[in-house]
């Protein structure tokens, strides 16, 4: 298992699945010092959360919106998120690795993966390559409109097998 060339930013709301089938989806990137995605917060589909560090990533599949690890991949169990007072009296919140290694749930399959696809998290998408909520909504007009369309040919078609002429 080799380290991924791809970067791993930008991958919050990506499923996470092995050569086997999904396991879950990425919450969010964690950065480094200097601010580079050096691992994800990944919610596995039994509910718990882990830590996928940037070598135990495969794939990056950016297109596909999935990441994509090694049977033998090692998550870190993550534990509770914590809300305390900075030294500055503001709250910090902090969420921290315990070492300790998370076994993958049974992979969905098809039929499971589609019903699990159902609760993924919502991630907003934005402009830089993300869908907007005008490009939804042209979309969707579109597929009402051949939908309308395929109906009204449908029937014309059945009225003329029917009666030998067009029904006008």
């Amino acid at each position: 298992m080799g380290a991924v060339a791809t970067a791993i930013g930008n991958c919050d709301g990506y499923s996470v699945g092995t050569p086997a089938g999904m396991v879950g989806w990425v919450e969010e990137m964690w950065l480094d010092d200097s601010d580079s995605a050096t691992a994800l917060a990944v919610r596995l589909l039994d509910g718990r959360r882990g830590l996928l560090i940037r070598d135990q990533i495969d794939e990056v599949a950016h297109e596909r919106r999935a990441v994509t690890i090694a049977a033998g991949a090692r998550i870190l169990r993550l534990e509770q998120p914590h809300v305390h007072d900075g030294p500055d009296g503001a709250p910090v919140a902090s969420w921290a690795a315990t070492g300790a290694t998370l076994e993958l749930p049974e992979p969905a399959g098809v039929v499971r993966g589609a019903l699990a696809g159902l609760h993924r998290p919502a991630v907003p998408r934005t402009t830089d390559g993300g869908i907007s909520t005008f490009r939804t909504i042209v979309a969707m007009f579109a597929s009402i409109a051949v939908i309308g369309l395929a109906v009204i040919g449908l029937d014309i078609l059945i009225a003329y097998l029917a009666t030998g002429h067009p029904p006008y």
